[in-house]
């Protein structure tokens, strides 16, 4: 059966772990979306680490066989660990009932393309690309995603920053990729963010030393 746990605040629109009430669980039956239970929860900012870790494994717990789920932001500490437990994670805005069908077929073209080795193969043509300057590379992910809006920003840079060996890459895109801190953390990579105009944010990744 089709089902999406969407985060949701007293409002019932989407809403950040640490500020949503409940996380609605939705079923697709004959083509309609459907509330049919609501798991309270109760994370803080001030939480630490082990208590928002329990509480996030207890969410899992609680939303069984649903493996997808949304806010309007879902980043850091829970995104590694609900990413982790083989959740796909969307965020989104809104009334639930706005979105709840963009996603489930943004998550099956996902499958889709998961399942397709030729499909993955062909993500090396969505590679950063290197600028005049020797060991510089760019990447605009907006303009990637908008005529391919089934490749994720995970699979454009992850292969990237873990397989080429560059001195700085700037990426253009929407928002912060929620992974990425966790990422460049694991690769000893620091990035300067700036927001460029409206929606638009300029990354400049580039090396530093372990030891910092």
């Amino acid at each position: 059966m089709d089902k999406i746990a969407v985060i949701v605040n007293a409002d019932e629109l989407a809403a950040t772990l640490f500020e949503g009430s409940f996380i609605n669980v939705y079923d697709n039956k004959s083509g309609e979306w459907h509330s049919t239970r609501s798991i309270p929860i109760k994370l803080q900012p001030q939480m630490g680490m082990a208590a928002v870790r329990q509480s996030v494994l207890q969410i899992i717990e609680d939303l069984g066989d649903c493996k997808i789920i949304v806010g309007c932001e879902v980043s850091g500490f829970a995104y590694n660990i609900l990413s982790a437990s083989g959740f796909a994670v969307f965020e989104m805005e809104g009334s639930p009932y706005a979105f709840l069908g963009m996603v489930w077929e943004a998550f099956k073209q996902a499958t889709l393309q998961d399942a397709s080795s030729d499909e993955n193969n062909s993500i090396d043509k969505f590679q950063p690309r290197q600028t005049d300057i020797e060991g510089n590379y760019y990447i605009d992910l907006q303009e990637v995603q908008s005529t391919n809006p089934n490749i994720s920003s995970k699979q454009i840079l992850i292969p990237f920053l873990r397989n080429t060996k560059f001195h700085e890459l700037e990426v253009v895109c929407g928002h912060v990729p929620p992974w990425l801190d966790f990422e460049l953390k694991n690769l000893c990579l620091k990035m300067d963010v700036e927001k460029v105009k409206g929606n638009k944010y300029k990354l400049s990744i580039y090396r530093k030393p372990c030891t910092e």
